[in-house]
């Protein structure tokens, strides 16, 4: 009897774990292809230019450098980076231009753009502000900003400018 019932359950029992554990791992591998299946949509949702995160505020501002004229170079660089780790760049380097006001995308485009305008325009000094006040595209903004005060290369506007004293 001890055999019968020692190869019995022997062979019952392993085979029995056998069928339980690969029971218990197709269970897994369900509930990880369910829990992927609902977090793959919200990854397309978050990777989109279009997604505004609940926790961005129109009145905080992105950068801690303020453009006053003489500093485009430092405030260009912050604001660049503050955009892409926002993946909001896009709208101010002219890959996602303003689409006509029948586009489907067009709401969602209007509400990341007053965003973009928004953290630029707090990142200006008071003069700089009041001199682009009305433009409403972070495009054109941008583009306005990058024509008054880049400067290229700095040490040859420098010579330049030595120049132009030794002149006198």
């Amino acid at each position: 009897m001890a055999e019968k019932s020692g190869s019995g359950s022997g062979s019952g029992g392993v085979g029995a774990m056998d069928a339980q554990q690969f029971a218990a791992f197709f269970s897994q591998v369900a509930q990880i292809q369910s829990h992927l299946n609902k977090t793959n949509p919200n990854q397309d949702r978050l990777s989109s230019p279009y997604y505004i995160l609940p926790s961005e505020n129109l009145g905080i501002p992105i950068t801690n450098v303020t453009l006053t004229g003489s500093n485009y170079s430092a405030w260009n660089k912050a604001m660049m980076n503050a955009l892409y780790s926002k993946n909001k760049f896009e709208f101010v380097d002219g890959t996602i231009l303003k689409p006509e006001r029948t586009d489907p995308n067009f709401k969602a485009w209007q509400r990341c753009n007053t965003y973009v305008v928004a953290w630029i325009n707090l990142s200006l000094s008071p003069d700089i502000y009041q001199s682009v006040l009305w433009n409403n595209v972070a495009y054109d903004l941008w583009t306005d900003l990058r024509h008054r005060y880049y400067q290229g290369d700095m040490f040859r506007v420098a010579e330049l400018n030595e120049e132009i004293y030794a002149l006198k």
